[in-house]
């Protein structure tokens, strides 16, 4: 199954980031979330965060990164803008999350 703390653990070496979305929108859907991911953000507003989640009183935002050759990808300006402005809002929650990495951060967000 995928989004499973044991694929995580065994990303291969073509891992990206849409193969990182995609284990946590598995696993939100797993945990019982409503997830959305625009899978074509190309009309969006630039920098908006890859998943909205909500589920029980909560509403989530979260910007799925990767670490690839030890590294972790870069949020754009855009993106930090959006975080920054999430993040005054009362009663949500903003998280960037590097994976495979911060698989353990991504349990803890949805369980």
């Amino acid at each position: 199954m995928r989004g499973t703390t044991a694929d995580i653990e065994k990303a291969p070496p073509g891992y990206q980031e849409k193969h990182a979305q995609r284990q946590v929108l598995d696993y939100a859907l797993l945990r019982h979330w409503l997830a959305y991911h625009d899978f074509d953000s190309r009309r969006n507003a630039r920098g908006f965060l890859d998943t909205v989640l909500c589920r029980e009183g909560r509403l989530v935002f979260m910007e799925v990164k990767i670490v690839k050759n030890g590294k972790r990808t870069r949020l754009r300006p855009e993106q930090k803008e959006w975080i920054a402005a999430l993040k005054t809002v009362p009663g949500i929650e903003v998280y960037v999350v590097y994976l495979p990495d911060d698989w353990h951060v991504v349990e803890r967000i949805l369980a």
